[in-house]
């Protein structure tokens, strides 16, 4: 058995027909409603009910998720949690509330049979002159004097200028060692980043569980980081025994490598720093991401902005790969 974990924070009939779909006889689907949605006990009984197979269960504690904080991994951490407590796992899959499968549940059951222990996660090592570097420029107090340097948007100050200030500040944190990447490199923590949407095995999460309530300083200072969602489990897998199975990518490697498909790049859009919602129009762009580069999951998907595209992707992608 795999444990599907979802957070999600709008459209909860949205949540009934992913969880309709995601049903099989070898998932369980776990869910994280945020803390500011309104859930009364006659959605969550809708939800439960769109389930024909899978035995739905959500979390007892709920957060609210913002993002570039530690909130999403405490989200996170509380969805492996309530898994482990109800059943044993060989997987677990994170998935947001907007996310919907391209593949058939069967394929990516048996994928992940003839898979395990192998974890499929985003994994790009830390280099000075890529992205992952920006994650761990400050630490705690100087990321709050970033932020309010930064906020100081009235006046005269450009978006050039705001930018030109950031540079020097992180230099100079840098060289005063006032930053997560040097106290985290003295305590031989190997630094990484990668998208949010992972799957884990077994083995790997039960180390980042261990880890996470064992109380150690450099857990602290990783949820400190800037977008700790993106760096967290990438660093927690690489210090796991699974970190030999895992698909590294080159220091230089801008795109997602993940089951999960995200398009931050539309054409004729200009790049805006989140996914664009798939509308009917993208299918053949979905059949490609799942045929040709082995995609299970896209995102996002939005029941109010295009319902039909729904209906699409079971006719043609879920259908057809049967």
């Amino acid at each position: 058995m795999n444990a599907i974990m979802i957070m999600y924070h709008k459209n909860t009939e949205q949540i009934e027909r992913m969880v309709n779909t995601l049903s099989s006889e070898n998932f369980d689907i776990f869910i994280h409603a945020d803390s500011n949605l309104v859930l009364s006990d006659e959605d969550k009984n809708k939800i439960v009910a769109a389930s024909a197979i899978s035995k739905v269960y959500f979390t007892e504690n709920r957060h609210h998720g913002v993002l570039n904080t530690d909130s999403l991994v405490k989200i996170e951490i509380e969805l492996i949690k309530t898994a482990k407590a109800c059943g044993d796992y060989k997987y677990f899959l994170l998935l947001s509330g907007q996310d919907y499968p391209i593949k058939p549940m069967k394929y990516i059951n048996k994928t992940l049979n003839d898979s395990y222990p192998k974890p499929f996660i985003d994994c790009t090592p830390y280099d000075k002159h890529n992205w992952v570097s920006s994650k761990f420029s400050y630490n705690d107090k100087t990321m709050k004097l970033r932020k309010y340097l930064l906020g100081k948007r009235k006046g005269p100050l450009s978006t050039y200028s705001l930018g030109a200030i950031d540079v020097i500040l992180r230099k100079l944190v840098k060289y005063l060692h006032l930053d997560y990447y040097t106290s985290l490199t003295k305590q031989n923590i190997e630094l990484f980043g990668g998208s949010e949407w992972w799957i884990l095995p077994d083995v790997c999460v039960n180390y980042i569980i261990s880890e996470y309530d064992s109380g150690k300083p450099y857990i602290k200072e990783l949820l400190g980081v800037r977008t700790p969602d993106e760096t967290f489990f990438q660093i927690m897998t690489m210090r796991s025994p699974s970190r030999n199975l895992v698909d590294v990518n080159p220091k230089d490697k801008v795109s997602q490598s993940c089951k999960t498909f995200a398009y931050f790049h539309c054409k004729g859009k200009p790049f805006v720093g989140h996914p664009y919602e798939f509308t009917i129009s993208d299918i053949e762009l979905l059949s490609e991401k799942s045929e040709k580069d082995d995609i299970w999951f896209a995102r996002k998907f939005d029941l109010t902005i295009d319902s039909k595209v729904f209906d699409l992707v079971e006719e043609k992608l879920l259908k057809k790969f049967e």
